[in-house]
């Protein structure tokens, strides 16, 4: 994509690709620019607008997204009331995040939304191998409204047919397959610095430097290293290894003193 110019969104075979708004020299700024959040690749929220088009076509591979059955509609129930009385006893805490809307408009329990998934890849059954993959699979958007949880919350399909998502969004996802693996994972809603929510890694050393540098700050490693192996040596036979080498120390001096004696 071009770096200069105002670049319009590029739509590819498997969905919307990452969205970016690059202003040249002499470019007027557009109207609102600056109600935007971006992150430091230059990343903004488009899920409004993938949302927009997807209810438009009204894709039918996934009916029971788009209404609730009977049971669904029983659940919702006991969720309002339990919502209700939270915000009784609770008045001055953050609403809860237990029905967002999902794609299509339609309330859904958050639990429900999160679907224990099993991956044909044994790599992926590990917590951070997991987690590696879709932080490269999925790019990531920040929110519309930096403290405020989003107004829609995609199933984990639709996430992975965008490959773009915010943090809900993917936290879902990353649930739906550690859940599959085994784990007892969990989505938790809270607040972070703006650098991770603005992907800054400015402050960060490169990964690939981390070894180098850590060489370079740190040249005594080999002794450390050697140090550190005697600590965890086993005591006891470091002990015999002691008392062996005093006793090979004692038979030599007997012998070069019964040898000086003789002379």
């Amino acid at each position: 994509m071009s770096s200069t110019g105002n670049s319009k969104p590029e739509k590819s075979s498997k969905g919307f690709t990452s969205q970016f708004l690059c202003v040249g020299e002499g470019d007027a700024v557009p109207k609102g620019v600056d109600e935007v959040v971006y992150t430091l690749e230059g990343v903004f929220n488009t899920k409004g607008k993938r949302i927009k088009e997807l209810r438009t076509t009204k894709s039918s591979d996934f009916p029971t997204y788009q209404s609730n059955s009977t049971k669904e509609e029983l659940c919702l129930e006991y969720v309002d009331n339990f919502v209700s009385q939270f915000e009784t006893l609770f008045p001055h805490r953050e609403p809860l995040f237990v029905t967002p809307k999902n794609e299509y408009g339609v309330r859904k329990f958050v639990c429900t939304t999160i679907r224990p998934t099993q991956l044909q890849h044994k790599k992926l059954y590990h917590y951070e191998d997991c987690a590696a993959f879709l932080s490269d699979f999925i790019q990531y958007e920040p929110l519309r409204e930096p403290i405020e949880a989003p107004n829609v919350l995609a199933s984990p399909s639709a996430v992975l047919q965008w490959q773009l998502g915010d943090a809900f969004d993917i936290s879902t996802l990353l649930s739906s397959y550690l859940i599959g693996a085994g784990y007892d994972a969990y989505c938790v809603s809270g607040y972070a610095p703006k650098r991770i929510t603005l992907l800054d890694r400015t402050k960060e050393i490169c990964p690939l430097l981390c070894e180098e540098v850590g060489d370079v700050m740190n040249p005594d490693n080999d002794d450390e290293k050697s140090t550190n192996e005697q600590k965890n040596a086993n005591p006891a036979s470091f002990g015999l290894e002691n008392d062996a080498t005093k006793e090979e120390m004692k038979q030599t001096s007997d012998k070069n003193f019964n040898g000086e004696e003789k002379n």
